[in-house]
């Protein structure tokens, strides 16, 4: 699915999306898009997405970027179920819930780097 987000989406940043696809199919490439969420299994371990977030906030990258790795995600999982349809008008993917982005208390919490500011709103 994530090969044909990239090929058949004409916006102007389909290779950010493209960088975050690399990124991301190390931990989630093998996984069927019903099987991808944020969290812990039944065992305390995370999931692959989940370790995909923590092994990133290791690396000290920004909350803004894996949100938008996330945003990826859910605009592939989106497009799935309720846009492409495969055989007989059925949708590629039955059902997505979308993949909660990391909000500024959880990116404190899991050490990620906060937003870069952005110069021209504080001019007022």
């Amino acid at each position: 699915m994530a090969a044909k987000h990239l090929k058949e989406n004409p916006k102007k940043t389909i290779a950010d999306d493209c960088f975050h696809i690399k990124k991301l199919k190390k931990y989630i490439g093998k996984l069927n898009m019903s099987n991808i969420y944020r969290g812990y299994d039944e065992y305390g371990d995370p999931t692959p997405l989940e370790q995909f977030i923590l092994d990133k906030a290791k690396r000290g990258l920004s909350a803004g970027t894996v949100n938008h790795a996330l945003t990826v995600i859910n605009t592939i999982g989106n497009a799935a179920s309720k846009k492409w349809r495969g055989p007989g008008g059925k949708p590629l993917l039955m059902q997505w819930a979308s993949v909660p982005k990391i909000n500024h208390k959880e990116a404190r919490a899991l050490g990620l780097k906060p937003r870069k500011k952005n110069p021209c709103v504080d001019l007022g």
